[in-house]
């Protein structure tokens, strides 16, 4: 049995570990075991370690995660960037808070309901195409499903929970903005993402338009959208879209209906100068609530006067601090200086017109960072963007596969000519060393030949002169020829013409000089028959190393078989002796 280490912690990362070991178990204080970065696929014993509380098996290959239903106690469960088809495992774990299942391949949100003290949830990056039934979990606050497929919100007010405060829908495709309507059940919403969805993208066929108050105006108590803090500008929007705009009088599948009314009330602004009517005066309301007097008007009436066209008297204005002395409420008529003066303006005003430089600097500012983040956000997440930028990349991939292909073709055809001048080398070589061979074993067959040709020709001392001494000085009269010089190539190949020429002369004077030994061998046989016939008279019998002296050696081949006859005229001599 495998006992981890006594630790609060067990960290068994990028390991390599493809599964764990049948006898894996860790000890009774080990609350927290980490997994990530390796190659497991499965989650198996895992129920010998029933008290921990958190697990993370991050980037790895699951294709499962039954493996954890074992864990009771379990808080925290963390299993994203994995292959995950579907969610199961949970039923038993009722103590599990927070659940990260991001980056895997599930497409229906269920068997979530026994999860009651569940509060975070992230399913973002999957494959779903509706949201699920999540009313049974009271304790959800945050919900993570950006990076869907996603198409309508119609299930948001009868699946998922009024108290949920975070919810992210970015990056999937919804593509009527009225879906909206559908969040107004979430009254305690205080953080939503739409953004990179295809109702909230500029399109060629439609004007620009601002859909952060349309968006606001369902969801007053929001505080972020898109990860930004909603600005009391936006608010006044938002609440004049709410009480008396027509904004929400359209209905899911009047998309275009809408965005042509938001393109009108609320433009889109990419310059000072471009700025309305109606949000200098939303500048100038929001400008006078700065300061410590209160509007006789509600906010929504005065947005309602600015944006019907309505210009707001500046005595409507009164002090909200009693005088000194009286101790009544006095108007701007009483209080001001300037009462009576009907073309004059309260003091307010020449405050308001002293701010007015730095409200223009602070708007150029923010209308320039906001420029510069759509043109930002554009680029990354609008879909036509992405297809272009994602088109340009294969074109630049398609470039390069081209340019290296050309220089690998080159690099093998270069790497072919020089095998094959390796190969004419080798062969090159091998027949030099033949030829080279075949020379050495032509010269020792020469020299043996010759060799023996000399030793056939040998002259033979006589001890007595006799009427054969004649023979003797006619063999030793017998000059050798001259050896030819034989040359050899130093380098380069070799004729096999200049061979053969060179043998031939070669074995022409050998044949030459055997000729006339054997003539010469003749006529001796010829005088001795004679001198036996004239004069039969005894001669003494010669030494047995003369006798066989004189007779040449046979020499090998068809050149011994022709001096043979020429031996025995000397034993029949020597017997008639």
């Amino acid at each position: 049995m495998i006992k981890m280490p006594v630790s609060a912690v067990v960290d068994l990362s990028t390991r390599g570990m493809q599964k764990l070991d049948p006898n894996f178990i860790c000890s009774d204080d080990t609350h927290t075991l980490i997994l990530d970065g390796n190659h497991i696929m499965k989650l198996d014993h895992l129920e010998r370690s029933p008290g921990l509380q958190q697990l993370s098996v991050a980037s790895n290959r699951l294709v499962r995660m039954m493996g954890v239903c074992r864990l009771t106690q379990l808080k925290i469960l963390n299993l994203p960037n994995n292959s995950i088809g579907y969610i199961e495992g949970l039923r038993d774990l009722p103590h599990l808070e927070w659940l990260n299942l991001s980056g895997n391949n599930i497409k229906v949100i269920e068997q979530l309901n026994n999860c009651v003290s569940l509060k975070h949830l992230d399913l973002s990056d999957n494959n779903i195409l509706a949201i699920g039934d999540l009313t049974k979990l009271l304790s959800l606050k945050t919900l993570l499903l950006h990076g869907n497929s996603i198409t309508t919100l119609r299930t948001v007010p009868a699946h998922l929970p009024a108290h949920l405060s975070i919810l992210s829908l970015a990056e999937n495709e919804i593509r009527d903005l009225n879906e909206v309507s559908y969040l107004a059940s979430l009254h305690n919403i205080e953080q939503l993402s739409v953004m990179s969805n295809p109702c909230v993208m500029a399109t060629p066929s439609l004007p620009g338009f601002d859909y952060r108050p349309y968006v606001l105006s369902w969801s007053l108590n929001l505080k972020v959208l898109d990860g930004y803090v909603v600005s009391q500008k936006e608010g006044l929007k938002a609440e004049w879209l709410y009480s008396h705009g027509k904004g929400r009088s359209y209905r899911p599948g009047q998309h275009n209906q809408l965005v042509h009314y938001l393109a009108t009330v609320c433009p889109l602004t990419s310059s000072a100068a471009l700025e309305t009517a109606e949000n200098a005066k939303l500048e100038k309301i929001l400008s006078k609530q700065r300061y410590p007097f209160r509007l006789t008007k509600s906010p929504t009436k005065l947005l309602k006067n600015t944006f019907e066209g309505e210009v707001v008297p500046s005595a409507a204005v009164t002090a909200t601090s009693p005088e000194v002395g009286d101790g009544t409420l006095k108007t701007d008529s009483e209080t001001s200086p300037d009462v009576g003066n009907a073309g004059k303006e309260p003091p307010i005003d020449s405050e308001i017109g002293a701010d007015k430089a730095s409200l223009k600097e602070a708007h150029k500012a923010a209308i320039k960072i906001q420029s510069w983040w759509r043109g930002q956000h554009t680029r990354r997440c609008h879909p036509v963007a992405r297809e272009v930028r994602s088109e340009i990349r294969l074109h630049r991939m398609q470039e390069h596969i081209v340019y290296l292909s050309g220089k690998l073709d080159k690099v093998q055809q270069q790497y072919e000519e020089e095998r094959l001048n390796r190969l004419l080398q080798e062969e090159a070589v091998k027949f030099l060393w033949k030829q080279l061979q075949s020379m050495h074993q032509w010269r020792e067959s020469v020299e043996q030949q010759l060799s023996r040709i000399t030793q056939a020709v040998a002259p033979v001392p006589m001890p007595h002169a006799a009427p054969c001494e004649a023979a003797p000085p006619a063999a030793c009269s017998m000059e050798i020829p001259p050896s030819t010089d034989i040359s050899y190539p130093d380098s380069g190949f070799q004729s096999t013409s200049g061979q053969h020429s060179v043998a031939g002369d070669n074995c022409s004077l050998l044949e030459q000089y055997l000729s006339s030994i054997q003539q010469r061998e003749e006529e001796e046989a010829e005088d001795a028959a004679s001198d036996r016939t004239d004069t039969p008279q005894p001669s003494p019998p010669l030494p047995s190393n003369i006798k066989h002296s004189a007779s040449p050696p046979q020499d090998a081949g068809d050149k011994g078989a022709e001096a043979a006859p020429t031996e025995e005229p000397a034993p029949d001599a020597e017997a008639t002796l």
